[in-house]
């Protein structure tokens, strides 16, 4: 799976998501299959969870009301597109997926398919470094994705 994202988009996510080191951050990436075999996504917009949606927010954990979650939804639901979420990691240079995200994931992905069904939905973890790790649940699997910020 591929991600592809534009350029301006991806620098203006990256400050919103960069622009605090004291907690985790948060945004939901809105995006269109392309491609005649479906495996790479154009993102096509994305907003960030309002200070309010958040339930936990720390510098190493985040939980997001599901109310914020469903009203960032929305559009893709109406629109039939695909649903990632992204949050960083404030302090870290690598970019991984820690045991909070694995159990996240595991709950919220097939809840995006259920409710968008017949694309894929997926998360990415933003670095300190800008350093970027991203998956997707395609089918039923999860698989890593590669993200190409283009233009």
């Amino acid at each position: 799976m591929k991600i592809r994202i534009e350029e301006a988009v991806w620098r203006e996510l990256t400050e919103h998501l960069l622009a605090r080191d004291d907690v985790e951050t948060a945004a939901v990436l809105l995006g269109e299959v392309v491609g005649a075999d479906g495996s790479v996504l154009a993102v096509r917009g994305w907003s960030p969870v309002p200070d309010d949606g958040y339930l936990i927010r720390r510098v190493d954990q985040i939980r997001i009301d599901p109310v914020a979650i469903n009203r960032l939804v929305r559009p893709a639901r109406d629109r039939g597109l695909a649903v990632f979420t992204i949050h960083s990691h404030p302090m870290a240079l690598d970019a991984w997926f820690s045991h909070a995200d694995d159990l996240g994931d595991a709950r919220l992905l097939p809840s995006f398919a259920r409710q968008v069904p017949g694309v894929p939905h997926g998360s990415l973890v933003l670095a300190r470094s800008r350093a970027l790790v991203a998956r997707a649940l395609v089918g039923g699997e999860v698989v890593p994705a590669t993200v190409s910020i283009v233009g």
